[in-house]
């Protein structure tokens, strides 16, 4: 379930909002509404939303400050401006802070559940995006002391067509740090067993 909050300081629509939308059955967990920005902060900081659905014109804190204060410190989290106000200067602030939609008041539930499909889409979309991204990092990590070795390897056996500045490069992505006048280089040889993978991998540890 994605998790959800909604921001507005007119209680009868806060309240509306609230009640007469089916959260669950559109996958979302709604997790409290808050009646002015600095509210809503204190409630972003708790539940840490996945959506962020709220109103621009607010006291102590509007809307445009609310969202730039949420992507300070909740970057990956989706808002949405919800506005009785049809003002493009708005919209072009909203667009600056990455805001997935502006949509204008009043806002039927019809209008809201179509919403919440688009953003939960979107959302399952980004969550299976980031976790393909883990796992490729995950693979890239666990194959990163074999492309390790052979790097190293081939600058010592091997032409490189790569400029010195492109091999520098690689090289601290590699983590090495070459960009140096010259090196000492030492080969070593060992009595291990080479068909025994648990010796070389403690070869290679030490």
């Amino acid at each position: 379930m994605l998790k959800i909050i909604v921001v507005e300081d007119e209680p009868a629509v806060r309240k509306e909002l609230s009640l007469l939308t089916p959260w669950e059955e559109l996958g979302f967990l709604f997790c409290g509404e808050a009646g002015d920005g600095e509210e809503a902060l204190v409630l972003a900081e708790r539940v840490k939303p996945d959506a962020v659905i709220t109103d621009i014109r607010m006291p102590y804190l509007d809307g445009i400050e609310l969202i730039q204060k949420i992507r300070l410190t909740h970057p990956t989290t989706t808002l949405v401006i919800l506005s009785g106000y049809d003002e493009f200067t708005y919209a072009q602030q909203a667009m600056r802070y990455d805001v997935s939609e502006y949509v204008l008041k009043p806002v039927s539930v019809e209008d809201l559940c179509n919403l919440l499909k688009r953003l939960g889409k979107h959302l399952d979309e980004e969550i299976k995006r980031i976790q393909d991204q883990d796992r490729l990092n995950q693979v890239y990590q666990q194959a990163l002391p074999l492309i390790r070795e052979k790097f190293l390897v081939s600058l010592l056996t091997a032409v490189h067509p790569a400029s010195d500045t492109a091999l520098l490069a690689k090289a601290a992505e590699y983590g090495f740090n070459l960009d140096k006048d010259e090196f000492m280089v030492a080969v070593i040889e060992t009595d291990h067993v080479m068909d025994d993978p648990l010796q070389t991998m403690a070869m290679f540890e030490i």
